[in-house]
């Protein structure tokens, strides 16, 4: 699986290059108990064509409550291959200790879980949640939604 760094270098010569020695240092080491997973969309050109590309992230919580982020890696989709990928990256780096794993309900990401990480627990992002039945919630209740913000329920 590419990195970041080499895909931009092949994209893009002379990009920002990323020393993942230092952004990523001590994987093997420290024991992440919580980790965040997601993936973002972005548009990139390619060979003169904009496509969209995912861009999957994950962020790990240490035993001493330090975040640090453990990966970045682009996939096609957020799609089982490409979260497999991703967390066997992530796996063969050294990544330990996953007690609970937060992240949107991608169902990719869902199914494929309990293959790397088979004792930990997984709890839905409050704000994905929050954003999904937004999506789905009517506009007259769009005054209630305002309450919530103004009572600090929800944030963004």
């Amino acid at each position: 699986m590419e990195n970041v760094a080499q895909k931009n270098e092949k994209s893009i010569p002379g990009a920002i290059k990323i020393d993942e020695k230092e952004v990523f240092d001590h994987l093997d080491t420290l024991v992440h108990p919580y980790i965040f997973l997601d993936g973002v969309y972005l548009k990139r050109s390619w060979g003169g064509e904009v496509h969209e590309s995912s861009v999957l992230v994950a962020i790990g919580v240490n035993s001493e409550g330090y975040r640090k982020i453990l990966g970045v890696a682009e996939g096609s989709r957020e799609d089982k291959e490409s979260w497999s990928n991703f967390l066997r990256y992530l796996k063969e780096r050294g990544l330990k200790g996953v007690k609970l794993v937060i992240s949107d309900k991608a169902a990719g990401l869902v199914d494929v879980l309990g293959d790397f990480f088979p004792k930990a627990q997984w709890q839905r992002c409050v704000v994905h949640w929050y954003r999904n039945a937004f999506e789905i919630t009517s506009v007259t209740k769009a005054p209630h939604r305002t309450l919530m913000y103004d009572q600090g329920v929800i944030q963004y």
